[in-house]
Formats: structure tokens, sequence, C-alpha cells
């Protein structure tokens, strides 16, 4: 399943999926009643929360290292905000490959400790992703193998993953929303749909300034992901730091579902836009649960009327 790119390589989920295998388990996607009567909307949740590191980014991640070979095995190093970190760490470990894992200081510790945790080598450096990048591109000249988190063909690939599973979960889904960051899930979700589901929308759902989405902090687009989502007219729609806080605390008092930030934007997006979505079967990708259970109690501790009216 391949789409045009400006890369020597095309994305193939459909060969990203068979690479991967069994190695990462089929998500759950499941209906959520209480969301569907709040919206208007037949709306389905696609609980990527539930992968062994909570969050999406293993697709990505293990495609990428499959692909790469023997030069992964050299060692590899990324750039992070968390979750890809996490993922690289436990699929690099499991095929014997050194992960070195470089994020922001302002990443929360409950990701920096998750990386660590899965025996990955990392390192903090003042400023923001762009800066973790930079000193990663540094570091791959050392001869690490650079596996960036998103404006990458395999990781792409890997990502896409997901929305073949939710077709094949869901027939009939219309829509299908989730986070953008640096663009690499939802490029990758494009790409699956538009030849096995091009009936599917695709809609992203970003922030337009930092906010406690760090997942979502990124400057701009990958360039890969920006050629990708203009190829296929891929609507991103903006949401409030509000709007996410009441995204999470309505999956938490809802549906008993505890996400991150970032993995609550494509709620807030339905939230914020509701006639975009009205009477449409809709799934929405909960991308990541890597959060600070603090930092989580205290947003959904201000739950709106509604999350709590059940």
């Amino acid at each position: 399943m391949a789409t045009a790119t400006r890369t020597r390589r095309k994305v193939n989920v459909t060969q990203a999926q068979a690479k991967i295998g069994s190695a990462i388990a089929r998500t759950p996607l499941v209906r959520s009643a209480h969301l569907s009567a709040l919206n208007g909307a037949d709306v389905y949740l696609k609980l990527e929360c539930r992968n062994e590191t909570l969050a999406f980014k293993e697709r990505g991640a293990l495609a990428a290292l499959i692909a790469r070979g023997a030069a992964a095995r050299r060692g590899v190093v990324a750039a992070s905000a968390g979750n890809h970190g996490k993922a690289l760490a436990l699929h690099g470990g499991r095929l014997g490959v050194p992960v070195t894992i470089v994020m922001p200081e302002s990443t929360p510790k409950v990701k920096v400790d998750g990386v660590r945790g899965y025996g990955a080598n990392t390192v903090l450096v003042p400023g923001g992703f762009e800066d973790a990048l930079a000193h990663a591109q540094t570091l791959s000249r050392t001869g690490l193998e650079l596996i960036p988190p998103f404006d990458d063909v395999d990781v792409i690939s890997g990502q896409g993953t997901i929305a073949l599973e939710i077709v094949d979960q869901a027939p009939g889904v219309e829509v299908v929303v989730a986070a953008v960051g640096g663009g690499g899930l939802v490029a990758g979700l494009s790409a699956a749909v538009s030849e096995a589901a091009p009936h599917v929308q695709i809609v992203g759902a970003r922030t337009l300034r930092r906010t406690i989405a760090e997942g979502m902090n990124v400057e701009r687009l990958g360039l890969l992901p920006h050629t990708i989502l203009s190829y296929h007219h891929i609507p991103i729609v903006a949401v409030s730091e509000t709007l996410l806080f009441e995204a999470m605390s309505l999956h938490y008092w809802e549906d008993g579902i505890i996400v991150e930030a970032a993995a609550a934007a494509p709620l807030a997006a339905m939230l914020g836009y509701a006639s975009r979505f009205k009477g449409k079967r809709t799934a929405l990708v909960l991308s990541g649960a890597n959060v600070d259970r603090d930092i989580f109690n205290g947003i959904v501790g201000r739950a709106t009327p509604n999350a709590r009216a059940s």
C-alpha cells in the first residue's frame, strides 16, 4: 500500500503490517455509548493506550528497527518526547539493539523513567524537541542509526497499521481522528486508507501553542508527513488546552479510560467541531496513556458537569 512521497522508498503500510506480525497485538476498538449520545455521532475508541508501552509508537518503532536490519544492530539513536523513545527501548531490547534516546529536560518524569526502564541510554538536553533532535542528529554521526519519531518512511508505515485494523474492526467507519504533533501518525493513517478504504476521511487535531500535551509540542510538521497530508488533502483542526482537559475528563468519567493530553485531542476535536462529525461513524485514536498521575488527577478533578452527570 504505497503513497507518493519525495523519498526514494515509499510508505507501504501493508508491508509494515506483515513485518510487525504478531509482535504487537491488535488493540481493541470499542464503541462508546456515552460519547455517541453526547456528540450525536457513532463514536468508537481505538485503544492504542493498551499497547505494552501505553502508546501507539510501538508500531512505527518496530517497523523501523526491522527495516533498518544490520544498520540498526550497531545501535540506534532518536529524539523523543517520551513515547517513541519508550517504544524503541522496548523493541530494541528484544532485538538486541542498543538504544540511545535524547529528550528535552522538560520531558515528564514518567516518560523518562519509562524509557530507562526498558534499558535505553537517555540523554536530557535543554530546550524543546527541536534541540533534542539536533543532538540526536549529532550522535548519529558517530555511527548510530537515526530513527526519527515521525519524519521517516518506515515509522509512518508502521503507524498506518492502526487504520488497517480500524477498517476491519468497524465496517462502515466514515471518519478517523488522531492527534498531530510531527504528523507521522496521521500521515500513516492517510496512506493506509487511501487504498484500503478511500471513503474514510482522516482528520488531524492539534494545538496552536505549547501545552501540557508534550507529544504535540513540535514546532512544525515533518517534511515527509507534510508531503503526505498535502497529497491526500487531510484537514487539521485546532483544539484548545481547555478542550483537551475536558476530553481527558470525559474519557475517564464516561468510559473509565485514562489518556494523556495528546490522546484526548481527537475527542477535543469532536467537542469543538461537532457539526463536522454529527451522524457519522467516527473512530478516535486514543494514542497514549503515559501521564503523570498527579497531573492527571488534577485535570479530571475539574471534570465538566456533563462528564459527572452519569
